[in-house]
């Protein structure tokens, strides 16, 4: 594979797996798959998963071109820690807007409560770019890791395939964060464990209280 394969398969790895995709397709997988959620009416799965798609996508992809042709950042991809903060923010408030209308529309707790740990990780990642840049790609690929791990102990199926992928997925997004220059080793493997432990740890505040 010569260079330029490469960094075409880096980029395209970056952009199928880019973190504010990643809420959609857990919301997909948890609102269409038979195993999660099998008595909701399709209308009702369209309308959740249309929400999630405009607060937690559509709208922070248009925050991040405000802002850019604003001047108050240099590029949508973020690539300057500095630019990072202010557009993150903005994002979570975002996320916390989706969390209210999904619970306003009775979506599933399950969902709620994972998407809940999803708009605990941006908003960690916002704050710590304050002072140090962090990987938000493999935040959001170690998030969906926790998630994985978390369906499978509550509804009790077992989804040890689909934990591998997701290991390997890491990976290979870690790979491509590194092969393009956009971040460091411990950026990518701190941003894995910081998505994970997010999920992990919404789930678990949920759980106590």
């Amino acid at each position: 594979m010569t260079k330029q394969h490469q960094a075409l398969l880096a980029q395209s790895l970056s952009g199928l797996l880019h973190p504010l995709l990643m809420p959609v397709y857990l919301a997909a997988v948890m609102l269409f798959m038979p195993a999660f959620a099998p008595m909701l009416p399709v209308k009702f799965r369209w309308l959740i998963l249309g929400i999630v798609a405009y607060c937690f996508m559509l709208v922070p992809v248009l925050i991040l071109f405000i802002l850019t042709r604003m001047g108050k950042i240099k590029s949508i991809h973020l690539e300057e820690r500095a630019d990072r903060f202010l557009p993150l923010f903005l994002i979570t408030i975002s996320y916390i807007v989706g969390l209210r209308l999904m619970a306003a529309f009775h979506a599933p707790g399950t969902l709620v409560l994972l998407m809940r740990g999803v708009t605990m990780a941006i908003l960690l990642v916002a704050i710590i770019s304050v002072f140090w840049k962090i990987s938000a790609h493999t935040t959001a690929i170690g998030g969906a890791f926790g998630i994985t791990l978390l369906l499978s102990m509550m509804f009790n199926i077992d989804l040890t395939v689909e934990a591998i992928i997701m290991v390997l997925l890491g990976g290979i997004l870690a790979w491509s964060r590194l092969y393009l220059n956009r971040h460091s080793i411990s950026q990518v493997n701190y941003g894995f464990m910081l998505g994970f432990s997010a999920i992990t740890i919404s789930f678990l505040l949920h759980a106590w209280l």
